[in-house]
Formats: C-alpha cells, sequence, structure tokens
C-alpha cells in the first residue's frame, strides 16, 4: 500500500451453524423455494426458525472464528 493511502481490511466470513441448518438437514423435504412448482414445505421456512440460535456447533465455529478475526 502506497504511503499516505488509506485502505481498510474487509473480512467476510460465514456465520456459525445455526438451529435451521440441523432441521434442514432431518427434514424429508428439501429447499425448494427456487424452483416454479413450490411445495412450500421448505424446511428453512419454518415460522419458529425465523431467528434461529446457534447451535453448540456453531457457538464453537463463531469462537474459532472470534479468536483468528481477533489476531489478524
Amino acid at each position: 500500500v502506497p504511503e499516505g493511502t488509506n485502505w481498510k481490511r474487509v473480512y467476510i466470513i460465514r456465520h456459525g451453524q445455526a438451529k435451521h441448518n440441523q432441521v434442514a438437514a432431518a427434514s424429508p423435504h428439501k429447499c425448494d423455494c427456487e424452483l416454479s412448482s413450490k411445495t412450500n414445505l421448505c424446511p428453512y421456512l419454518a415460522p419458529e426458525l425465523e431467528d434461529p440460535p446457534l447451535t453448540e456447533l456453531g457457538e464453537q465455529q463463531a469462537s474459532h472464528a472470534h479468536l483468528y478475526l481477533s489476531h489478524a
């Protein structure tokens, strides 16, 4: 970076696994939201999963990301 230049580093990360990921993986239905023949059974659209919490694995993933970014 040339001297006197202002710059910012941007990190793009994915959040950790959330409850809707677990529910969708265990569901017999697959997401078909982008298909023209929707079934409305997409497991990601369940009202109780509108703002899903992180799973235990997701908490661990977020913690690892925090540790990595705090030393970057």
